[in-house]
């Protein structure tokens, strides 16, 4: 669908704010917390960003694009739209939604991993749940988003870092664990540095609860990534992928239409069915229990051991 830019404001270094009007019709689909767009960018490259307004607000839609220093494209193109201009973005989805639970939510954010948090913030209000919510940035960063996105909306549960070593984020968050020790569900988002200390401590501290989280970097690719074979049910065709390729490249190359955003396992948008065999997941969307199920993968840049069949 078509989205017209309302207005582009300078948020910090190296960041715009984008507030979108729909194109199309009189308001958007109607998203939950946590989910995000693709957008087609002006270099052509379809970039995934987080909703960083208010769910119950159908006519306007906001993201937060950063520049990236190593952008292939699409943050620098990004960067030099103007108001009135138009994108193509697509439907919100949502790799990571709020758990449906009456109890108290805790929220941990870091740098522009606070865009979903926001969303989610908006959507635990709205529902009178409550919540606990920590922010790590520098000041620079922070301070010129404190008034866009509305954050003083949250004072009451916002507690924000700026500044902190790696050492002073950690013990912010083992504190914050520990006063919240009866909180189910747990959401962090951030970079991964970020992730996997809060999953970490999560683990030590309260053990029992649920951790869901998401991050817009991929993970790393596998130096030891070999060969291996697919078999696909429906076509009847059984293919082999090297060990430079991605099953993505060989799918496409053999006349199949799959989806795909990121390309970088961060989006969801090329997961697949898997019929059988042992997938080896590299991809930042799917949660623990869904690599665990081995059902479904990300064509983009998770490989096998062995053999997969899909449902294909």
């Amino acid at each position: 669908m078509k989205a017209l830019i309302r207005s582009i404001r300078d948020i910090g270094p190296g960041m715009k704010l984008f507030a979108l009007s729909p194109g199309d019709s009189n308001s958007f689909p109607a998203y939950e917390p946590g989910a995000h767009i693709d957008v087609l960018t002006p270099a052509g490259l379809v970039r995934q960003y987080s909703l960083c307004g208010d769910p119950c607000d159908r006519q306007v839609q906001s993201i937060l694009v950063k520049r990236q220093a190593t952008s292939r494209g699409g943050s620098d193109s990004m960067h030099s739209l103007a108001s009135g201009q138009t994108l193509e973005i697509g439907p919100p989805r949502n790799c990571f939604a709020l758990a449906n639970d009456p109890g108290q939510h805790l929220l941990f954010s870091a740098g522009v991993g606070i865009t979903p948090i926001v969303s989610m913030a908006h959507g635990l209000t709205a529902l009178g749940r409550d919540f606990s919510w920590h922010h790590f940035a520098h000041a620079q960063d922070f301070v010129p988003l404190h008034g866009p996105l509305s954050l003083d909306k949250f004072d009451a549960a916002l507690s924000v870092g700026l500044n902190l070593s790696r050492d002073q984020i950690a013990t912010s968050i083992k504190r914050a664990l520990v006063v919240n020790a009866a909180c189910r569900f747990i959401y962090a988002c951030g970079p991964s540095g970020f992730m996997a200390d809060v999953a970490a401590h999560v683990a030590q501290i309260v053990p029992g609860a649920t951790l869901r989280t998401e991050q817009f970097s991929p993970a790393p690719a596998d130096p030891a990534s070999h060969s291996f074979s697919v078999h696909l049910a429906k076509s009847n065709m059984t293919l082999d992928v090297g060990q430079r390729e991605s099953l993505l490249d060989v799918l496409r190359r053999n006349g199949l239409a799959v989806p795909s955003g990121c390309e970088q396992g961060v989006c969801g948008a090329c997961v697949i069915e898997v019929l059988g065999g042992i997938v080896l997941h590299n991809d930042d969307v799917l949660c623990d229990e869904e690599r665990k199920h081995q059902r479904l993968m990300c064509a983009c840049v998770s490989r096998a051991e062995g053999r997969l069949t899909l449902n294909l």
